[in-house]
């Protein structure tokens, strides 16, 4: 029969045991508690890391830059004139740079544009210079000989009025603008107008040397129009 001092020792010894299980349960449910709690951090971060992907929002551009989106009915546009010798006039058409990928073709002057109306393809750039030569009656010629069912578009460069004649004047207000029996030396102009074509709006805009904000030396800053043009 055992002794006492060995009973007690047995329970000390069981004792023991049973501390050592339960502190190795305790410890081991501490570690899976932590690496589940890293494993599932990782996959929110993850997920949130998708989710953020997925919203994040796509900025949108439209044609030509414009602040408006076009109907599908309308071309994009965009005209603006040069100034002096240095900026030469730009024009986004349905998002196409015309000017930019003609640079031989432009000129001191008047710079036109001629694209049909249906398609929306280019026709033609002219350049007639306005400050040398007698170039205003071929200019002249050259307008009324566009077809119908045309988009004109025009941009100065440089200067546009010095030898531009009342002729020229009184025609371009038939064919739409408002502002050319006003075209001064050095002034900026752009329009853009339809031949036999309503556009479905009046886009044109003079800017007058000596009477703005300079951009280069004493020239006056770029004119400007944007919009739709009706097909």
């Amino acid at each position: 029969m055992p002794t006492l001092r060995e009973v007690k020792k047995n329970i000390f010894t069981v004792a023991v045991m049973v501390m050592v299980c339960f502190t190795c349960w305790l410890l081991g449910g501490l570690v899976e508690e932590y690496f589940l709690g890293q494993t599932n951090m990782n996959m929110n971060m993850e997920e949130i890391k998708t989710k953020s992907k997925n919203k994040a929002p796509v900025p949108r551009r439209n044609p030509c830059d414009l602040m408006q989106t076009c109907p599908p009915e309308y071309y994009p546009f965009r005209i603006m004139s040069g100034v002096a010798k240095e900026i030469l006039p730009k024009l986004c058409f349905n998002d196409q740079r015309i000017f930019e990928t003609n640079l031989e073709k432009l000129g001191r002057g008047m710079n036109i544009v001629v694209l049909e109306v249906k398609t929306g393809a280019l026709v033609e750039i002219k350049a007639f210079d306005m400050y040398e030569g007698a170039f205003s009656q071929p200019m002249v010629t050259y307008l009324k000989s566009i077809s119908t069912g045309s988009f004109i578009l025009i941009a100065t460069f440089d200067d546009g009025a010095t030898r531009l004649s009342q002729e020229a004047k009184t025609l371009l207000t038939e064919m739409g603008s408002k502002e050319i029996s006003e075209l001064r030396f050095r002034d900026s102009w752009v329009l853009a107008i339809g031949k036999g074509h309503d556009i479905g709006g009046h886009y044109e805009q003079i800017i007058h040397y000596g009477k703005t904000q300079h951009t280069v030396g004493n020239w006056p800053m770029q004119a400007v129009v944007d919009g739709c043009l009706r097909k």
